[in-house]
């Protein structure tokens, strides 16, 4: 359901939570499943192995995700000292990046991130709260697609030479900078503008 246009999208990270043990991050993870499972939209986060390890198992033949974005596909990088996590879309390829030191919290922070990117590239504020609505409720699951993969891999190097000499990073804008990066898998088109279009559609 659409948001009303006045609705601001939160994009102020929250405080990091206490450090907690991994079997209490997993019976965590293993109760918001149980509610998602029963969710109306939800969207299915793809992690690598080497991050699957620091969220949780994943789920097993996972539904479709709700949002026209589609599933999202994740892994870890550093820029220097700087822990962050690259997510793209499966369906338009459009980069996210995050911060990596809360990764617990990887599913409840992202659709904040999404929203702030989403902004940033001029999506219309109502299509933006709908979009983070619908990526509320999440599931982990492993990735399947090599292509995805490989796609990850191109442009966390893109981020990590375009940022390797700045103290701090914009994490939006060097998400909105990677978007307009060709794709050979998509014929060669950009993320912005495949995501534009995605989003300017109806339903």
């Amino acid at each position: 359901m659409h948001q009303p246009a006045n609705k601001r999208i939160n994009t102020t990270r929250r405080s990091a939570s206490p450090l907690r043990g991994v079997s209490y991050w997993r019976a965590r993870y293993a109760q918001h499943v149980r509610k998602a499972r029963g969710a109306i939209t939800l969207v299915v986060l793809r992690c690598t192995r080497k991050l699957l390890d620091r969220v949780g198992p994943p789920l097993e033949s996972p539904p479709s995700s709700s949002s026209r974005l589609g599933d999202w596909y994740a892994k870890p990088f550093q820029i220097g000292r700087k822990r962050l996590i690259l997510l793209m879309s499966g369906t338009s390829r459009l980069p996210v990046v995050m911060l990596g030191r809360d990764v617990a919290n990887l599913g409840r922070d992202f659709p904040d991130a999404l929203g702030a990117v989403l902004l940033a590239l001029g999506v219309p504020e109502i299509t933006v709260a709908a979009e983070v609505e619908l990526s509320r409720e999440f599931v982990y699951a492993a990735t399947d697609s090599r292509s995805m993969l490989g796609s990850l891999n191109d442009f966390a190097s893109m981020a990590q030479h375009r940022s390797r000499d700045f103290v701090e990073i914009d994490i939006v804008g060097l998400s909105v900078e990677l978007s307009g990066t060709p794709i050979v898998a998509m014929n060669f088109g950009f993320p912005r503008a495949v995501t534009l279009g995605l989003l300017a559609t109806s339903g």
